[in-house]
């Protein structure tokens, strides 16, 4: 196969599965052996390392009916139930629910796509908002589940319930309480809220379900992946990915995003010295006006952080009451910022970005 023909084996940005997805031996090993329990989980980790993938890989190998949501779309507790009931559709047949169908409340509405014969079923929204559409929609699946067809209900992005609706989580923890054939999975990626929903003794979903952190991946692992995919486009495919990695400190997204350009690069241009420079520069000028951008919004206090930080920085200590510290925990709110074994920025590119605006 020539070098121009290859295919690129580095996805980033959507879901991946099969061999784009990195194999995450460990966790997936962890999550299948809970998804086998009679338990919930929660998976929590910063925004872009995997998480959706990892679930919806791991629930898709066990065969049971799933049904996947994202929760930021959704744009009123209507919306989230007709989004919920589209993919119980998809999970199941409509033949098989039919029945179930006519206790909802709400005024559900049929419709049938003439040119696929396809059935969806929503709720018209009538006077005030009410949640108790979206209660008969979690109540169905209790009523769809089995002790041999156990259903996955994966909650991505969960902490945006409470911008949906305050009382929400309330309404939600009373209904999910009392079924009992059901793994519910919820993701997030704002790890104090998630900390706060499933930790605070005050929360209704307080400990109710086993808690997962998905790190980084190690970096021999990370490392081990990217060689095997560039290893048809270049000979140099060991040291190419031990560069990717340790440039981004084997960050999911951002190693399968360089991973992606420097494959690209390589169709036409043999391995030097150069290469990832070059590669690493060239993603920097694409995201040139979205980090002068970023970079605008933000104050001269979390400027100057990002700036100590980029060049070089560490072990940051900063007193709980100073401005330095409300400053470093807003650059963790907005995900600029995270904290492995010390802070350091979340994307390498911006950090670059930075250096190259100092020099």
């Amino acid at each position: 196969m020539s070098r121009a023909s290859a295919l690129n084996p580095f996805r980033f940005g959507v879901v991946v599965d099969g061999p784009f997805f990195t194999d995450r031996t460990t966790e997936k090993a962890e999550l299948k052996q809970a998804l086998n329990s009679a338990n919930h989980i929660v998976l929590i980790s910063p925004r872009r390392y995997g998480k959706s993938s990892l679930a919806l890989n791991v629930a898709r190998s066990t065969k049971r009916p799933l049904i996947y949501m994202n929760l930021q779309s959704a744009t009123s507790v209507t919306d989230f139930a007709n989004q919920l009931l589209k993919e119980v559709l998809k999970a199941y047949k409509f033949e098989n629910i039919r029945r179930h169908l006519a206790g909802l409340r709400g005024s559900p509405a049929f419709e049938t796509d003439m040119a696929t014969g396809a059935i969806s079923v929503y709720f018209r929204p009538i006077g005030k908002e009410s949640t108790s559409s979206l209660e008969d929609v979690f109540t169905l699946i209790e009523k769809l589940a089995t002790a041999k067809k156990r259903p996955i209900v994966i909650l991505d992005e969960f902490q945006e319930a409470a911008s949906i609706d305050a009382q929400l989580f309330k309404k939600l923890r009373s209904v999910m309480q009392m079924q009992q054939n059901i793994n519910y999975v919820f993701i997030g990626s704002e790890e104090s809220m998630m900390e706060q929903i499933f930790n605070s003794k005050k929360s209704p979903f307080y400990h109710f379900g086993l808690l997962m952190r998905l790190a980084r991946i190690p970096k021999s692992d990370f490392e081990s992946f990217v060689a095997g995919g560039l290893q048809d486009i270049s000979k140099h495919a060991a040291l190419i990915a031990r560069d990717i990695v340790a440039f981004t400190e084997s960050h999911p997204y951002y190693t399968q995003l360089l991973s992606y350009k420097c494959f690209e690069f390589l169709r036409n241009t043999d391995y030097d010295v150069d290469t990832l420079p070059l590669v690493c520069s060239s993603i920097v000028a694409e995201q040139d006006n979205n980090y002068e951008k970023l970079w605008n919004q933000l104050n001269k206090n979390q400027q100057g952080i990002l700036v100590s930080l980029a060049l070089g920085a560490a072990n940051i200590q900063p007193a709980k009451n100073s401005t330095y510290y409300s400053s470093l925990k807003a650059l963790v709110k907005k995900g600029l910022v995270v904290k492995l074994e010390s802070y350091i920025l979340e994307d390498p590119f911006f950090k670059l970005w930075i250096e190259k605006s100092r020099r």
